[in-house]
């Protein structure tokens, strides 16, 4: 599963850190806040994408902690250690797998994700992260909350404009992307996520949302972050260019309601946060 993992997420690592890092940068901090790391903990990053919670965790955990992401996404990970050295951080990062994390058992004090969970299985990658943790220590995630309302607006119009006769690649994504995984479906709530954090042995559970109103320079810079996941990029990509420039006129015309001052386009975004004691 890696491989393909892997490749869907490569594609989109350079527009991810370029149009999506400077907004779920705020999740992140808020997320690093929360769990309020310690001087000389060691710390995991799961599905640390371009290394946004990692690097703030290193900040707290200096001089004698550590911290590592890990992400399926060998593109991801070049960039965050690229980031990582420009800030002489103690961060470091490789790739894995959330559902089989190549480490020795209990080593962590603390796990966290920044939205790094959507692509997995729960009943893997929650085993998995509590194997890692020394007893009685913390995790700490976020995840997306209920869609917003201009992020509905982004899909149900691709919904309504994607291809009829998908590539074999594109019909895959279709199948195992985000939106039709478990977290999404089923995890999308505070109490729905207690209770899965619950039932694979976690304690002291703590679950909350907050809520993010993010402006974006225009309709089309909302459009250049909503297409940085994978299965929406491929969905574009499918389209031909006279199709791109109309899907771009029609979704400039369904973000009117959304219309800040000078033609911002402000989202309000719902973020789950949730935190636990192995």
């Amino acid at each position: 599963m890696i491989e393909k993992d892997e490749a869907r997420f490569d594609a989109v690592a350079a527009d991810y850190e370029k149009n999506a890092a400077p907004v779920l940068y705020n999740f992140a901090a808020d997320l690093i806040e929360l769990v309020a790391l310690q001087p000389g903990e060691k710390v995991l990053d799961v599905g640390t994408g371009t290394g946004l919670a990692a690097l703030l965790a290193a900040q707290k955990v200096v001089p004698a902690g550590s911290v590592v992401g890990i992400d399926v996404s060998e593109a991801m990970v070049t960039i965050a250690r690229q980031k990582a050295a420009k800030e002489d951080s103690i961060a470091t990062f490789i790739r894995g797998d959330a559902e089989a994390l190549d480490f020795p058992d209990g080593i962590f004090d603390v796990v966290i994700s920044n939205l790094g969970l959507g692509s997995t299985d729960p009943d893997k990658s929650l085993p998995s992260i509590k194997r890692v943790l020394t007893p009685g220590a913390r995790v700490a995630f976020t995840h997306w909350g209920p869609t917003g309302r201009a992020a509905k607006a982004f899909y149900d119009l691709m919904q309504k404009r994607r291809v009829a006769e998908p590539t074999s690649r594109l019909a895959w994504l279709r199948r195992t992307d985000l939106i039709v995984r478990p977290w999404e479906t089923q995890y999308y709530n505070p109490s729905a996520l207690a209770e899965l954090l619950r039932r694979h042995g976690f304690e002291n559970i703590q679950t909350g949302t907050r809520e993010y109103r993010t402006s974006f320079a225009n309709s089309d810079a909302y459009l250049d972050m909503s297409l940085v996941f994978p299965l929406a990029h491929a969905e574009f990509e499918a389209l031909s260019p006279g199709n791109q420039r109309m899907f771009r006129h029609e979704f400039n015309a369904a973000m009117a309601p959304f219309r800040g001052p000078n033609r911002t386009i402000i989202s309000e975004d719902t973020i789950l946060f949730a935190t636990a004691i192995a």
